[in-house]
């Protein structure tokens, strides 16, 4: 129960916005982010932003291509913030991007590890190995279901030998002597 309103909490974030998942592509913020892990950011007004906070960007000059970094300066001029970032990997830092456009950043909130390889997969070009895996998980899932000998329900609570139990029906008090 928990899970399942956990999640219809999350999918309402996505869909409004206010969250993202973005797969990890490379190495350079190891040891705290791995190829293949994802990260969930939180749209966060750009004014809270801070140094050491770890955000989603679009760099400049490298088109349609997401970066996961570290931001190490940020500057505030005339209403314009400007940071410049750092894969705690990389050897040095990243260009400066020039301002950050919009009202609002995305900032990571969480890593969850490994359930980014699909998207690792999609982009390396290997479409129809994974089509192929894919595929085959299918075919051993719809094996396993037809295999599958029916199993009658087992009645949740089992009843005591002389009927219904008295202490499941409340009837007992746990505490006699109060």
């Amino acid at each position: 129960m928990l899970a399942s309103c956990a999640l219809v909490v999350a999918g309402y974030q996505v869909g409004t916005g206010r969250w993202h998942a973005t797969p990890v592509m490379s190495g350079s913020m190891r040891p705290a982010m791995q190829p293949g892990d994802v990260v969930v950011t939180q749209r966060v007004p750009v004014s809270d932003l801070h140094v050491r906070d770890v955000v989603v960007f679009y760099p400049p000059g490298q088109g349609q291509h997401l970066t996961v970094h570290r931001i190490v300066k940020l500057t505030v001029r005339g209403g314009t913030t400007s940071i410049s970032t750092w894969g705690d990997a990389n050897p040095v830092i990243d260009p400066p991007v020039s301002s950050i456009r919009g009202t609002t950043a995305y900032r990571v909130v969480r890593i969850i590890p490994l359930i980014g390889y699909p998207a690792i997969r999609l982009q390396s070009g290997n479409r129809g190995l994974m089509a192929i895996g894919l595929g085959a998980l299918l075919l051993i899932a719809a094996a396993v279901t037809v295999v599958r000998p029916a199993t009658a329900a087992a009645d949740p609570v089992p009843a005591a030998p002389w009927g219904r139990s008295p202490w499941l029906s409340g009837r007992f008090r746990r505490f006699p002597g109060r």
